[in-house]
């Protein structure tokens, strides 16, 4: 059953997501985490919606409990600028100031593993 639905989740999403920002988000493995993490990089709040539902997991145990590169998802989202899936897990960006360089807008390929 379970690796049906990481089968599904990752057939649905794919597993590579590229964000408004041009960097290109790679799956290291099929594990739900590394799917929500992925749900959570694309910035689409349908996928996101989908990837929750599918793996029956709630925003409130994605904002407290899962990593994303060893980090919370709430810097994970900062550091991405993933504004709308932030929005819809209750986020805020808006805490921090920061500097970034306009004209370094190289597209990256960042690889993505979730907490176990």
């Amino acid at each position: 059953m379970m690796k049906r639905l990481l089968f599904t989740c990752t057939a649905l999403f794919g597993f590579v997501v590229t964000s408004a920002n041009a960097n290109n988000f790679v799956a290291n493995d099929d594990s739900v985490a590394t799917a929500l993490c992925m749900a959570v990089a694309s910035d689409s709040i349908d996928t996101l919606r989908d990837t929750l539902t599918l793996t029956r997991v709630t925003k409130n145990t994605v904002t407290m409990k899962l990593r994303c590169n060893d980090n919370r998802v709430e810097d994970f989202a900062k550091k991405h600028d993933l504004s709308k899936t932030a929005r819809l897990l209750g986020l805020s960006l808006e805490t921090n100031t920061s500097i970034k360089d306009l004209a370094n807008n190289a597209p990256k390929t960042i690889y993505i593993s979730g907490s176990r």
